[in-house]
């Protein structure tokens, strides 16, 4: 049985890469969060659908990608998402959307006249060294999205967030919690330019 929880595990770091403590043999399954408090959302009366966000092959999966100093991709051992990191991207900005409680957001193919499209594409996503494995210094989380608004297939605006985030100590726990502040941060962004902009 795999068990879902957040910010919880300890790691080790040797030599031979990032290994799980032994006390756990099954995979440790990790979410992020939505936001959930919003300054100054004014309600439009407008319908928008929200893309399964697309993503590099090396991203499109439930593990947890990290990158060292010779910018080689390589994953956590038994730490994975929830999902596969597009659906989980996808699914987590929509409950930040429904969370303003100011619009009107779907997955759906189909939308209204009136509707728009938000677009996204998932740039960076990772955990990053500077020092082999990291046994030296605590990793930086870097989350970068590109997103689009779309209205009747004519591109309004593009926009571009990137945040990233130290992690308190090198440990999966303390990855995971700077993944979720990154994100949510992005996910400010992403909110504040759609409502700005439709």
């Amino acid at each position: 049985m795999k068990k879902i929880i957040i910010l919880s595990l300890f790691i080790v770091c040797g030599c031979q890469g990032i290994f799980l403590s032994p006390m756990q043999s099954d995979d440790i399954i990790y979410i992020l969060s939505p936001v959930e408090d919003f300054d100054n959302l004014k309600t439009v009366r407008r319908h928008l659908l929200v893309d399964i966000p697309k993503t590099s092959s090396g991203l499109e999966t439930k593990k947890i990608a990290l990158i060292d100093d010779k910018r080689e991709m390589s994953y956590f051992i038994s730490a994975k998402w929830a999902d596969d990191l597009p659906d989980m991207v996808h699914s987590t900005i929509l409950s930040s959307f429904e969370n303003t409680r100011k619009i009107k957001v779907s997955e759906e193919v189909t939308m209204a006249a009136n509707g728009y499209k938000l677009i996204i594409r998932i740039r960076d996503f990772q955990v990053e060294y500077k020092d082999g494995m990291g046994r030296d210094s605590n990793p930086k989380t870097n989350v970068k999205i590109v997103y689009k608004i779309v209205k009747n297939n004519r591109i309004l605006k593009t926009f571009i967030s990137q945040h990233t985030e130290i992690a308190e100590k090198n440990t999966l726990s303390a990855i995971v919690a700077s993944f979720d502040k990154a994100f949510k941060r992005v996910q400010e962004d992403i909110i504040r330019d759609v409502f700005a902009t439709i």
